[in-house]
């Protein structure tokens, strides 16, 4: 079986856990929560990054405009973010959590799955070991976690969703498809605003409704996705684990002080954020076989796009045409964006294979070999290309490190 266990609210939890004159009441996390402080108007770029349940019961959710959040609740209170904290009670989740198993998936700062496949003999009740679980997060962070234990990780992240805050629901094997039915699609994973909203208007509200929905019909109006939602909404999903170790995939992404509808700065930037990935590609020795893009718009919707490259690569121009040619087949080149980011999949180790151009590509691995040594010994920003030059401030500001 396996768990999936989610710490609740954490950023807003920890902030409680500190202040307990916050408790019970509508804490908001996020920053900054006004763009003067002469002229007292919420910020239209900051933005919720953590709600308190209570703060929720308003509509307040993660990823919303703090000004819109103070709209629905004027007495919110409004926290900067404390990332240090946070990220010392994520070292103490996640020690928790391999102490119990080294089957072990991080999936954020605060959730994870938990493998326990034949384990089942020495763990005779998974339920009790999940309240054990609990337990060990209450009593040495501070906070509560929801757990959901079930043959999937579809059905185990719904299922630790189910009774938030401090759950802990149990999905009998067998019984996934009947424990999904009566939920309204949005609390499936993967479902997005607009996705809900094709679904709601072909009459399908609940899981189980979907699950009814001819695939060939699913397929057709969502491409790929549509097998995921039909296997998903019919209690079916993964049960492997990428363990911590397993790295699937490079990447690097931004988020802007200014949304931006600029080609030519958005090339920039993506041309900078393929010298970042291809640089970590090279320094762990691995080859991408494909690119994955990511955008999110002034209005915070998120799409992701992928596409394999002709050939497995470290170099920054394959990885750059790729995301650029996914750029221009994604975006209307109207809509603002305020988010950006490549990844990578598909990795391997070894070196490309040769080719008709082969000596185009060694003098290119040589050229790129001299400029990370540069760089290792002088700082990224010691040598760059032309290409971003004129963006060089700009895209420093965005830059991971110096």
């Amino acid at each position: 079986m396996l768990f999936h266990v989610d710490l609740d609210a954490f950023f807003a939890s920890i902030e409680q856990r500190d202040n307990p004159k916050l408790a019970g009441k509508p804490v908001v996390v996020g920053g900054p929560a006004f763009a003067e402080a002469s002229s007292g108007k919420p910020s239209r770029r900051g933005v919720v990054a953590a709600a308190s349940y209570t703060a929720r019961k308003y509509g307040i959710h993660s990823a919303m405009p703090l000004y819109k959040a103070l709209i629905l609740c004027p007495k919110a209170i409004v926290i900067e973010p404390h990332f240090s904290k946070y990220n010392l009670a994520s070292k103490t989740f996640y020690k928790i959590l391999s102490s119990y198993s080294p089957f072990l998936e991080p999936i954020s700062i605060d959730e994870a799955y938990l493998s326990f496949y034949g384990f089942e003999e020495y763990y005779e009740n998974l339920p009790a070991l999940a309240t054990k679980i609990k337990q060990d997060i209450q009593k040495k962070i501070g906070i509560t976690a929801s757990i959901g234990i079930a043959a999937n990780k579809v059905v185990a992240k719904v299922a630790s969703n189910y009774q938030k805050p401090d759950g802990l629901t149990v999905v009998a094997i067998g019984g996934e498809k009947a424990f999904l039915a009566k939920l309204p699609i949005g609390d499936l994973p993967g479902i997005g605003i607009k996705t809900e909203e094709k679904l709601t208007d072909m009459g399908i509200t609940t899981i189980g409704q979907l699950s009814q929905a001819r695939p060939g019909k699913l397929v057709l109006l969502f491409g790929r996705n549509g097998i995921y939602l039909s296997s998903a909404a019919n209690g079916l999903g993964e049960t492997e684990l990428v363990l911590a170790w397993q790295k699937k995939s490079l990447g690097a992404e931004t988020t802007f002080s200014f949304d931006s509808d600029s080609s030519s700065f958005l090339e920039q930037t993506l041309y900078f954020l393929s010298l970042r990935v291809a640089s970590d590609l090279r320094k762990e020795g691995k080859l991408a076989g494909g690119v994955v893009l990511k955008l999110r718009t002034s209005l915070f919707q998120t799409k992701t796009h992928q596409a394999k490259l002709a050939a497995p690569s470290n170099s920054t121009r394959p990885i750059f045409e790729q995301a650029k040619m996914l750029l221009y087949t994604s975006w209307d080149q109207k809509t603002a964006l305020r988010l950006i980011g490549i990844s990578t999949f598909g990795l391997t180790t070894g070196v490309s294979q040769p080719s008709l151009f082969e000596q185009p590509q060694k003098v290119t691995r040589h050229i790129e070999a001299a400029l990370d040594l540069i760089r290792k010994k002088h700082g990224f920003w010691s040598i760059i290309p032309g290409v971003i030059f004129n963006q060089k401030t700009t895209l420093r500001k965005l830059s991971r490190a110096d």
